[in-house]
């Protein structure tokens, strides 16, 4: 499925759906997702549709695509965005639930999408546990 973005002024309202995408395609689009709000009057809604959304295999945002997504954020609240509904595959919902039981928790979790770099990097934040608490791990 393709990204696709319509502002529909007669419902004051902003589509958007999202399919597979590079980072760099996300931000390019993200152009014409402004673009398109700015057709809208103050106090637009947006329904963002993403349940085909996907990043190729490897391709992570990084902290600096993150800060750039928050100014895509800012830029829509800006224009006047008021309402907004994201429609996501179910799979998230429990990903979402897992996120703010770890934070009540008192913890965060790190999000990998490869698993045996997942444990690899587990295997490295152990090694620098125990390095910081004077004890060497032998294996």
């Amino acid at each position: 499925m393709s990204n696709t973005v319509m502002a529909d002024k007669s419902r004051n309202r902003l589509y958007i759906r999202y399919g597979e995408m590079t980072i760099e395609q996300y931000f390019q689009f993200t152009g014409e997702i402004i673009k398109e709000a700015g057709k809208l009057e103050q106090g637009f809604t947006i329904l963002s549709d993403l349940r085909n959304f996907s990043l190729p295999k490897g391709e992570n945002p990084i902290q600096a695509n993150i800060r750039e997504i928050t100014e895509v954020q800012q830029k829509l609240k800006k224009l006047g965005a008021s309402e907004i509904i994201r429609v996501v595959d179910p799979q998230v919902w429990l990903f979402m639930a897992m996120g703010e039981a770890e934070k009540s928790a008192g913890y965060e979790a790190f999000i990998f999408d490869d698993y045996e770099e997942a444990d690899a990097a587990l295997d490295d934040m152990t090694e620098d546990i125990h390095s910081e608490n004077g004890r060497t791990v032998t294996s």
